[in-house]
């Protein structure tokens, strides 16, 4: 089993077209502040303060899944 962070549709639409039929996503939403509360790490903090560039979530947006 593998995890793959892909926040773009088009990263997703290249792995599944490699992976084939045993690709399968899936979606957790959550909202900025429960995943603020939840970093240990700080790096949503950190990205808040622009010491992290390009953080999705707080500087870029995700290209959501659309439903089945």
């Amino acid at each position: 089993m593998c995890f793959f962070y892909m926040p773009l549709e088009k990263h997703r639409a290249l792995a599944t077209e490699i992976i084939d039929e045993q690709y399968f996503e899936v979606f957790l939403d959550c909202s900025l502040t429960i995943y603020q509360e939840r970093d240990v790490k700080g790096l949503f903090g950190n990205a808040g303060l622009n010491l992290i560039k390009n953080f999705t979530g707080v500087m870029l947006s995700s290209n959501g899944l659309s439903t089945l």
